[in-house]
């Protein structure tokens, strides 16, 4: 058995690219991409699996981020959720002064930060991706 896998347009291309191939594939199955709220929940459950939360308003943020990128030719679908995720706890980190965030026992001092505050991933988490999104300010990009 042998599968491949990839996005539809550039498998049917590779499919089409030698002649003998088609026959060869008796069966294709397509996946349809996920919704903005499978994305959510995709995000959430990544986090969760780390040990964080993400705040509604970081959800929010992070909605028009995927229906902005799934408007995209080379959205990467859930891999993009796992890359969004890692990279907003990269800079929790570097929110909360932590350098290494893999380890976050050593930064648990009650006095200092609630475990909510540690370990919630808030708006601030997630400011690069309104740099992506043109219409996240309100402000109209382009000419009239």
């Amino acid at each position: 058995m042998v599968i491949f896998a990839g996005y539809e347009e550039q498998m049917k291309t590779f499919i089409e690219s030698n002649p003998g191939l088609c026959s060869r594939i008796p069966f294709s199955v397509h996946f349809p991409d996920y919704t903005t709220s499978e994305l959510l929940d995709i995000s959430c459950k990544i986090a969760k699996n780390r040990g964080f939360s993400i705040s509604e308003g970081a959800k929010a943020q992070l909605k028009v981020y995927y229906e902005h990128l799934q408007k995209k030719n080379n959205f990467g679908n859930g891999r993009c959720c796992r890359n969004v995720i890692e990279r907003a706890i990269r800079q929790k980190g570097i929110q909360m002064g932590i350098l290494e965030v893999d380890d976050l026992s050593a930064y648990c001092d009650v006095n200092k930060y609630s475990d909510e505050k540690l370990l919630t991933l808030d708006e601030a988490c997630f400011t690069f991706v309104n740099e992506s999104v043109p219409m996240v300010s309100g402000k109209k990009i382009g000419f009239n």
